[in-house]
């Protein structure tokens, strides 16, 4: 059975020609994204950072605010660690200079103590006593001997805050007037006779060191410090005219101070001076004791810190 052929009315053909060049006439109308507009849509394609490329300003910043703070709390348990340690240190510092001072000041009282003092002098005298032991006639050993148990006793007298600490210092002053006595026997001295005569007002026996000075004036009257001594100790007793006569004797001898005995008596008289001149019995009092209870003696003077 053949087919037939069924032919196109021409009007329909015209029509469908017409249709796609409707069609791609529109296409070729369709308006095309300018340049600046597709580059910076292809720029913001790329706007994640990829490595290679360079970093922007602020984003250094940022990174290096970030760098920092890390840093910082990394190392803050650290330095709150060193500054604890060093307040412990400066804490230690301090306890170990308190203790020092601590021990210094009872390293101190402990050399004013009657024991460290017996120590000290103790060696001294036994020192002596051995050179004694193979020369009993060694002068230079009697003397050394009696000067320090001079030195010890008055030492003694200026620690001592009881009876017994007393006594205990009179005996040893008794022991300087013995050793003083051994030397005499062997060498007159004034010098030496001014000492012994002190060492018995140290002890307690004002009136024997009275007889002790008077006998020297007599025998040495041109020796100043006798004078002095004795004005000293007349002064003690209260016998102010007797007091002064000595002491003016005492510059009279010494005009040039070689003993410092004109010094001394210069000083007593102006105190004396001032005692009567004074309104108040009760501070005369006290004025004239305070300022005569020293003797004039080298063997103290060169001893630093004695002296009564």
């Amino acid at each position: 059975m053949k087919k037939e052929l069924v032919a196109m009315p021409k009007k329909t053909q015209g029509s469908a020609r017409k249709a796609k060049g409707a069609a791609t006439s529109a296409a070729q109308k369709t308006p095309r994204k300018s340049a600046p507009a597709a580059k910076s849509a292809k720029k913001s394609k790329g706007a994640h950072w990829k490595p290679g490329e360079p970093v922007s300003l602020p984003v250094r910043i940022v990174l290096i605010v970030f760098i920092v703070l890390m840093a910082l709390s990394m190392m803050l348990p650290s330095l709150t660690y060193l500054a604890a340690g060093n307040s412990s240190a400066d804490s230690q510092d301090s306890s170990q200079t308190s203790d020092t001072s601590s021990d210094s000041s009872d390293s101190s009282s402990d050399d004013s103590s009657a024991d460290a003092i017996d120590s000290r002098y103790q060696a001294l005298v036994d020192a002596q006593q051995k050179k004694l032991d193979s020369d009993p006639n060694n002068l230079a050993a009697l003397l050394n001997m009696g000067n320090d148990y001079m030195k010890w006793g008055v030492a003694l007298l200026q620690a001592s805050s009881a009876d017994a600490d007393t006594s205990h210092a009179y005996d040893v002053l008794d022991n300087a007037v013995a050793t003083y006595d051994k030397y005499l026997a062997l060498n007159d001295s004034s010098a030496v006779k001014v000492d012994r005569a002190l060492c018995q007002y140290y002890a307690g026996d004002t009136d024997d060191a009275i007889s002790s000075l008077e006998a020297l004036t007599q025998e040495d009257p041109n020796y100043g410090p006798a004078w002095a001594n004795l004005g000293m100790l007349y002064q003690v007793k209260g016998s102010t005219d007797s007091a002064k006569n000595a002491y003016n004797k005492a510059i009279a001898v010494e005009p040039n101070d070689e003993y410092g005995s004109k010094s001394f008596a210069q000083q007593q008289l102006s105190s004396i001076a001032a005692s009567e001149s004074s309104s108040s019995s009760s501070s005369s009092s006290t004025s004239s004791s305070s300022s005569t209870s020293t003797g004039l003696s080298n063997t103290l003077s060169n001893e630093s810190g004695t002296g009564l």
